[in-house]
């Protein structure tokens, strides 16, 4: 009689169950050394995290329709007379 192989001796199911629970102890050790080394617990939720391309224009939008109900005249930015937003080129599609 031949001896078994060790693979023909685990169940697919326990195999599965290892293969998720390796990938979740990789995710939380990874995790957690991203957050010791970036010290997120000192940087406050509110920061934006990127000033990279058009992140601006969008922040600026998102808070000009908060704080006046439309994106295309903000008064608080481009002092005296305000920004106009509808003669900068982009398409509104993304935020009808």
């Amino acid at each position: 009689m031949e001896p078994q192989s060790p693979a023909a001796t685990i169940s697919p199911s326990h195999s599965l169950k290892k293969d998720i629970l390796a990938g979740l102890f990789v995710l939380l050790v990874s995790s957690a050394v991203f957050v010791v080394i970036t010290r997120q617990w000192q940087t406050p939720l509110r920061l934006p995290r990127s000033y990279s391309s058009d992140y601006l224009v969008y922040l600026t939008w998102v808070e000009t329709m908060i704080e006046e109900g439309s994106y295309l005249h903000n008064s608080r930015v481009g002092r005296p007379l305000g920004t106009d937003w509808r003669a900068f080129p982009t398409s509104d599609g993304w935020l009808n």
